[in-house]
């Protein structure tokens, strides 16, 4: 969960400072409960008890730690960098003490905080060794017997006894999330010299051997694909009683995405997107096809940029079954996203109703904010640019979220276009009005140390790139308690109106006028 994610940023940070100080550290006098809290402020909600068992089970187990982790290391214990020896050592802890957490998740945990923290390469590093670790502890068997609950409600459709209340899979899916950047960041995960796909210096690629070596080996397979990449179509089963959900989106070099964006958030962000359409129908993801356009294939930047498409094929086991490559002056990503949701229980814009609750999950703007500060409109500081520019190169889709709110909700979208615009989309088709108070919308602190406050609800409200849900649905529908269980942050925000339009008020009544209202493509 979210919850402990911020607990074991927290807790690597502390380690990572007291490690660079030099400091011996008294647990005597060391208040942990305080600490946690304050290293959090940036974060959001945390497992504060969670971070003072990792934090004081590190220390005081650091000798144990230590041993565990030497004989998988290439260098001496002395010459790791402090942010990968700190993530190692709380990696470990939780292999050998937290063992009510998957050991997978673990891993997959402290991969992700060594992408976004540590030198190049060392997430793969920080894997390989924590992975000898556990294969030393005999995790696997350990732990074999305990069925992850995401794979019930997102692997296996063809049986269909899917039940989207089930909290403990969207937790154990959850956990596995990028992490959030903290504030001490060495080097940004994006720095590639070479990763352009218009530079080719190795042998030519062609059409076939690209999909091949790049998305044929690399993608889930799932029960219900009959045929997938390598014929003129893909086959596959819609279960009976379902509806097949499509969407498709297109990112094109120069308009969406910088030359300069790491080719691995450029594919996750691809499918991101799909996805995030999905969830905002309550369709459960299954197949997904890829139309490429590149000036010149580079295979460092198709590994990368196929590895972050795989990533999340992994996570909501979802196949690539087909598309198409081709040579174009602009690189342009074209991603289609197929799922199936229950006959007329899709969460359509039209269904909206008089008297009906407003919501959003998470916060909003950061991903605005990163977009005007790469095109020099803004200037944050280097701590608030580099979880900004996680937000806008990173989004998660709100997959399980969705499917859980599916039969409590009336309408839902995805905001992606900026909330104003994507609002007013469902006030359009349900041919209703809205109130809401802009006071109310849920902004990040790195928005408002940069920009003044009517600025920071402009971006906030307009922006887009957030990939969060607006959620609709009836008064007494226990929304914001079944998030909760999430760990996703949700909050009400107005009341859908008789009268049609969109009214922005502030929290004393009067109203508010953004500068813009959302994204236009023309």
């Amino acid at each position: 969960m979210l919850k402990r994610t911020n607990a074991r940023i927290s807790a690597v940070q502390g380690l990572y400072q007291w490690h660079l100080t030099d400091q011996d550290i008294n647990l005597n006098e060391v208040e942990l409960s305080d600490f946690i809290l304050e290293q959090n402020k940036s974060q959001g909600s945390i497992d504060k008890n969670y971070g003072e068992k990792i934090l004081k089970g590190v220390l005081q187990n650091k000798n144990q730690l230590d041993e565990q982790m030497r004989p998988f290391l290439d260098r001496s214990i002395d010459a790791l960098n402090p942010i990968e020896y700190a993530i190692l050592r709380v990696g470990i802890f939780e292999l050998l003490f937290c063992t009510d957490t998957p050991y997978r998740v673990v891993l997959n945990e402290a991969t992700e905080l060594a992408k976004i923290l540590g030198a190049e390469k060392s997430h793969r590093y920080i894997n390989a060794v924590l992975d000898k670790v556990a294969r030393q502890q005999n995790l696997a068997e350990k732990q074999k017997n305990q069925q992850s609950k995401n794979e019930i409600l997102l692997a296996d459709q063809n049986n269909l006894n899917i039940n989207p209340q089930i909290q403990e899979s969207a937790e154990k899916l959850a956990s596995s999330t990028p992490l959030p950047t903290p504030k001490f960041q060495e080097i940004p995960h994006n720095k590639e010299k070479d990763a352009d796909p218009t530079s080719s210096n190795q042998e030519p690629l062609d059409e076939f051997s690209i999909i091949k070596q790049f998305f044929t080996r690399n993608t889930y397979s799932r029960r219900d694909v009959t045929l997938g990449i390598g014929d003129d179509c893909a086959l596959v089963t819609v279960p009976e009683n379902y509806e097949l959900a499509l969407t498709i989106d297109t990112l094109i070099e120069g308009v969406h995405f910088t030359k300069s964006t790491h080719p691995e958030a450029l594919g996750h962000k691809a499918l991101a997107v799909g996805l995030s359409d999905l969830a905002a129908m309550g369709a459960t993801p299954a197949w997904a096809t890829l139309a490429l356009t590149i000036p010149t294939p580079n295979t460092k930047w198709l590994t990368q940029f196929s590895q972050g498409i795989s990533n999340l094929l992994e996570k909501y086991k979802v196949q690539l079954i087909g598309g198409d490559t081709t040579r174009g002056e602009i690189l342009t990503i074209t991603l289609q996203l197929h799922g199936f949701v229950p006959k007329g229980k899709a969460l359509r814009r039209d269904k909206a109703q008089v008297g009906d609750k407003i919501y959003i999950t998470g916060t909003l703007g950061n991903a605005g904010l990163a977009l005007q500060a790469r095109l020099g409109k803004v200037v944050p500081t280097q701590e608030v640019l580099s979880h900004i520019n996680r937000s806008l190169d990173w989004p998660q889709p709100r997959v399980l979220e969705a499917l859980t709110l599916r039969p409590l909700a009336h309408a839902a979208i995805d905001i992606s276009d900026g909330l104003i615009a994507d609002l007013e989309h469902i006030l359009i088709a349900s041919k209703v009005g809205a109130a809401i108070n802009v006071d109310s919308i849920p902004i990040s602190n790195f928005i408002k140390t940069t920009v003044g406050h009517d600025e920071a609800l402009t971006i906030a409200l307009t922006a887009g790139d957030d990939y969060e849900l607006c959620i609709v649905a009836p008064d007494h529908a226990p929304i914001e308690s079944v998030l909760s269980e999430f760990d996703c942050p949700c909050t009400f925000i107005g009341v859908i109106e008789e009268n049609q339009g969109l009214r922005c008020c502030r929290s004393d009544g009067t109203p508010f006028s953004p500068k813009s209202k959302g994204y236009q493509h023309f």
